[in-house]
């Protein structure tokens, strides 16, 4: 389902959703429907394992690590807010990146402590293989998660 709050490309999440289904389908029929099923999978299976591998790493020498904890104090909310899949045609290329907001909130409620925002967290498959937008964009949310961490240590809060 898409987040009417999350921009992709140049308009909202479902605009591109309606615009890539479309397009993809004219092709090849089938193509679309295939696409959206992804499109809507790669939140749990690419982006969300991405960003939890890559912060955990980081956060490994600190002894703190993110995941479902459901008795952890607090919980960390990754919020996407803005998702620039990018592309790749072989001989052109522009990397994807998202804008995220990282709020953390006592367990069991929705007030926000703090807030990180990361801007421009790119995502590219450094040896240039990233055909696919899943891969892009999940690569940007490892970067994000790796760059939160960072940030994270930096300020001495892990």
């Amino acid at each position: 389902m898409p987040n009417d709050n999350v921009r992709v490309g140049k308009g909202t999440e479902q605009d591109y959703i309606d615009k890539k289904v479309i397009d993809y389908n004219k092709d090849k029929p089938g193509r679309g429907d295939e696409w959206l099923k992804n499109w809507k999978n790669d939140r749990a299976s690419r982006y969300q394992p991405k960003f939890e591998e890559l912060i955990n790493k980081q956060l490994e020498k600190s002894g703190v690590q993110v995941g479902k904890f459901p008795n952890a104090p607090y919980t960390l909310v990754l919020r996407t807010v803005f998702i620039e899949p990018g592309f790749n045609v072989g001989v052109m290329r522009m990397p994807a990146y998202t804008n995220l907001e990282a709020a953390f909130v006592k367990t069991g409620t929705t007030a926000d402590l703090a807030v990180v925002t990361m801007m421009k967290s790119p995502g590219r498959d450094a040896m240039g293989y990233d055909f696919d937008a899943g891969e892009r964009i999940s690569e940007s949310y490892a970067k994000a998660g790796k760059s939160l961490a960072n940030f994270l240590m930096k300020q001495k809060v892990m």
